[in-house]
């Protein structure tokens, strides 16, 4: 609430739907070289990171219309 708060605040417009925390790992326009997934593997595995807590994993597929963006979720599943 803080934050649309300070975009409100602002001036700023923005998406006032709903919030879901999310990571987005890749956006694939084209499909991958082999020498382009090794470097990407490479600087994931370099980066150190931070642990997380995952709950949920789901595919999403975006498609970019005129009207906007619409994400359809390909496959969903519970961790433990």
């Amino acid at each position: 609430k803080r934050v649309r708060d300070a975009i409100r605040w602002c001036s700023a417009q923005f998406d006032d739907k709903p919030f879901k925390a999310h990571l987005t790992l890749a956006r694939l326009r084209d499909e991958w070289r082999p020498e382009d997934i090794e470097l990407f593997r490479r600087m994931i595995d370099e980066s150190g990171g931070r642990e997380f807590r995952l709950e949920r994993l789901s595919l999403y597929e975006s498609q970019l219309l005129p009207s906007g963006a619409v994400h359809t979720e390909l496959a969903g599943f519970r961790l433990r």
